[in-house]
């Protein structure tokens, strides 16, 4: 590598920056499963030639510090960050941690990321967003129409496994044209007598990337069509090659299935090379069952092969269903598969164009089943892609930016559009509408809620008018309650007097009968008739946003009735609580009822009050009387809500 390739960092006056990086926070949590989802995401967008697969690879590999005493003069900066913000202790402890990183390797471990079947990133110098300025910058996208994203974030997962926050990227393109560039993401801090600025760039001259491949040192020198990514000072972690392996099936099965991606991960742990022909036996190998646990918002529970049995086995046999003739008005035509068997969570993952898991969604509609949506038309896509938040983890019209008003109802008629239609093709399975309604003798004494839960002043704006058994509308459907079923038969459910959700009542009066609550939870201790507050892993958080759940839970009593609304936004959820005194301090966990009996996980995205994280919503305050909370899922559809109550000590 020539030697005077440097470090340069500009130069400052008014304007400074903490250790606090807001990309790095974005990723920290899943590192290396954002890595490889941002990462091939970036390579698929970019494929050579269609009639082969793009291949991602993930190696470790290694450099000497004493041979490239230019790379890690990086340290001067680093021990300047240390100095300027010696007085945060947070900027403290990450400075000196990389300091102690640099001083007890000698060798220091590289995470590369290459592509290969893909065009490279050209470099303009008169254009901030052509591909390689963009992806070296900040905020910059130059990502076009059908391309995975638009907000030009993503990038930041790259530096997040580094413990130097230290990339260098090496490209070709057409021509064997090369460019060659690092950068670094530290804190304001002064050389000299000058002030620096937080970013840092490693190259010869102060404008431009290295374009000389005799300057570039031989480990980074591209041989062919495409781009390199190396991560300097890979994190010793010994599972990140497993949590790669998982973010590849999780979100890119569908593009390997379909031949358009080969993967290969060589890390510590790990030695895997994905392709169409081994991508069943992998699957199988990291998850053996079909079931995912958890909410939807919990990746590490993720578990995608329902959904690939869904795409491969369809229309082999009545378990899986296939629709490929479907047109919606807005995005055109889709794809949708079913696969239906017992335990799966009823779920729905979406995919466009990309072949990129970006959401899914939970509809109680049926029992049962995994399902696969898929617009990958050219105009789908790109509306798609407009909806698609930074995070690329929804679709939503207020995602849409750069886009006249008068055009707006066009990607809300398509949010609207895809809802519809998936919620009436899993209805035309279930054959919801088509049989008879389940009489349930004594269910309007089995849910009989006081009628002060509704007093006419104080009834919540848009909703049907209140009926003894809890449900506010007469079009009842499987997807609004998990008390209708299409079997036409009576049955009969003993009626439990009690109209309080309590779970200290609960214990007093079992007696070893089935006891079903009106609105209530369960006991955190079930075989406890005195239940003490629970030290339960699952209601405790470590970064302390919910440290009040982990002190314990004491159970109230509470009377409880959900209402669905609409509002311009979708679904709100109307949590109407009766208390019988004032309490403080209130941790209410959700759970929304299946057809098969089953408690479902939800995730809360939105509440009028306290603080949420889940399916629970913490630091309440409840009012002697009437309480009503709004609540917003991420599914957006109506639920048969479960509630328990408790007071955090």
């Amino acid at each position: 590598m020539a030697e005077k390739i440097k470090w340069f960092f500009e130069t400052t006056k008014n304007t400074f920056s903490g250790a606090n990086d807001p990309i790095h926070e974005t990723f920290r949590a899943n590192p290396y499963y954002s890595l490889v989802r941002e990462s091939i995401q970036n390579s698929l967008d970019v494929c050579l030639d269609h009639s082969k697969p793009v291949e991602v690879r993930f190696e470790i590999i290694s450099i000497n510090q004493a041979e490239h005493p230019e790379l890690f003069s990086l340290r001067e900066h680093i021990e300047s960050c240390l100095e300027f913000h010696k007085d945060n202790k947070q900027a403290r402890d990450l400075y000196t941690g990389m300091l102690k990183y640099l001083n007890e390797n000698n060798s220091i471990k590289i995470l590369k990321v290459g592509d290969y079947n893909t065009k490279g990133m050209h470099y303009d110098p008169y254009n901030y967003q052509c591909p390689f300025t963009s992806f070296m910058g900040e905020g910059i996208s130059s990502k076009s129409s059908g391309s995975g994203g638009s907000f030009g974030f993503g990038k930041g997962a790259y530096y997040v496994p580094s413990e130097l926050r230290t990339i260098l990227v090496s490209t070709m393109i057409e021509g064997d044209q090369v460019f060659f560039q690092g950068r670094t993401r530290l804190a304001s801090h002064k050389i000299g007598d000058e002030i620096k600025g937080k970013d840092g760039v490693f190259k010869i001259e102060e404008s431009g990337p290295i374009t000389d491949v005799n300057d570039i040192g031989v480990m980074f020198r591209r041989k062919e069509r495409g781009t390199d990514v190396f991560i300097l000072g890979m994190r010793n972690d010994p599972n990140s090659g497993r949590e790669m392996v998982k973010s590849v099936l999780n979100n890119f099965w569908l593009a390997i299935h379909e031949n358009r991606l080969d993967v290969v991960i060589k890390t510590d742990d790990v030695n895997v090379h994905f392709d169409e022909t081994n991508l069943e036996e992998i699957m199988n190998e990291y998850f053996p069952e079909e079931n995912e646990y958890g909410s939807i918002s919990e990746l590490d529970q993720w578990n995608p092969k329902a959904y690939y049995k869904a795409v491969k086995y369809a229309g082999l046999s009545d378990d899986f269903i296939l629709f490929d003739k479907d047109e919606l008005p807005v995005i055109g035509p889709v794809r949708f598969y079913v696969y239906r068997n017992e335990g799966l969570q009823n779920r729905t993952s979406y995919m466009r164009k990309p072949a990129m898991t970006v959401y899914k969604t939970t509809r109680n509609i049926l029992s049962g089943y995994a399902a696969v949506f898929i617009c990958d038309n050219e105009e789908g896509n790109e509306i798609l892609r407009q909806m698609e938040n930074a995070a690329h983890n929804e679709w939503k019209p207020e995602n849409v930016r750069f886009v006249a008003s008068e055009e707006m109802h066009k990607y809300k008629e398509a949010y609207n559009q895809i809802n519809k239609y998936v919620t009436e093709k899993l209805k035309s399975i279930s054959g919801v509408g088509n049989s008879s309604k389940m009489e349930v003798i004594g269910l309007a004494d089995f849910l009989s809620i006081p009628e002060e839960l509704l007093d006419e002043e104080e009834a919540v704006p848009g909703m049907a008018e209140s009926t003894r058994d809890g449900i506010s509308s007469e079009n009842k459907s499987l997807e609004e309650t998990a008390l209708i079923t299409s079997i036409n038969t009576k049955i009969k459910v003993k009626a439990y007097s009690s109209t309080t959700s309590s779970v200290a009542d609960s214990a007093e009066k079992g007696s070893g009968e089935e006891i079903v609550f009106v609105g209530g939870g369960e006991s955190n201790e079930e075989s406890n008739p005195n239940p003490q507050p629970s030290e339960k892993r699952g209601n405790q958080l470590e970064n302390g946003a919910f440290s009040e759940i982990g002190k314990g839970k004491t159970p109230i009593s509470v009377r409880f009735r959900p209402a669905a609304t609409k509002d311009e936004k979708g679904i709100v959820h109307n949590l109407i609580i009766q208390a019988d005194q004032a309490h403080s301090g209130v941790v209410l966990d959700l759970k929304s009822g299946s057809d098969n009996g089953d408690d479902l996980p939800l995730a809360i995205i939105e509440a009028d009050q306290g603080k949420y994280y889940g399916s629970s919503i913490s630091g309440l305050s409840l009012a002697k009387g009437k309480n009503i909370i709004k609540v917003r899922f991420d599914d957006g559809i109506k639920h048969t809500l479960k509630l328990s109550a408790y007071e955090a000590k």
